[in-house]
């Protein structure tokens, strides 16, 4: 197997705008402001997963209760899971690593207004390795372009990993 590169052309204003925003972009675990995203962000959004294979729908405020059940339903399950419980600490730092991210940046202080966050959910006609790679590049793409944008963004992936609760999200959206 081997892989070969070919030349895109010429680099093009968007490719500086993409390369400026990979070096800023973060994973924003604070709760987010409420607010609509303007049309022409979502279309680009909604673009550039096409580009890559996917789809990315942007949901409806009300479908967020029946996605919050899945999450919490998915927190339990990683709770009784030993490898997952120690997960958060590995890329958090709080191992006796330096590496990963503060630890309070997990936690969402009490009393906390609620998240006003966009919620969006990248998808494939097919669950297999093919589609798992083309999700994969999707959301790298999106999340490029949302930081560009200034959007700020994190990734609920955990849902994903366990068979009930993705159930649930497919029976979502």
């Amino acid at each position: 197997t081997s892989i070969e590169f070919e030349p895109s052309g010429p680099i093009r204003a968007r490719d500086v705008a993409l390369a400026a925003a990979a070096v800023r972009r973060r994973t924003d675990r604070r709760a987010f402001l409420p607010g609509d995203l303007a049309e022409p962000i979502t279309s680009r959004l909604v673009s550039v997963a096409r580009t890559e294979g996917a789809e990315l729908l942007i949901l409806p405020p009300m479908v967020a209760p029946e996605l919050l059940v899945a999450s919490r339903s998915a927190d339990l399950e990683h709770d009784i899971d030993a490898g997952c419980r120690a997960e958060p600490s590995w890329w958090t730092g709080t191992t006796a690593s330096p590496r990963g991210i503060s630890a309070t940046a997990l936690l969402t202080p009490p009393g906390h207004p609620p998240d006003g966050a966009t919620l969006t959910v990248l998808r494939t006609a097919d669950d297999d390795r093919r589609n798992w790679l083309r999700t994969g590049e999707a959301l790298a793409a999106v999340l490029l372009e949302a930081t560009a944008a200034k959007l700020a963004t994190c990734t609920l992936t955990h849902p994903t990993e366990i068979e009930d609760s993705r159930a649930a999200l497919e029976r979502a959206i």
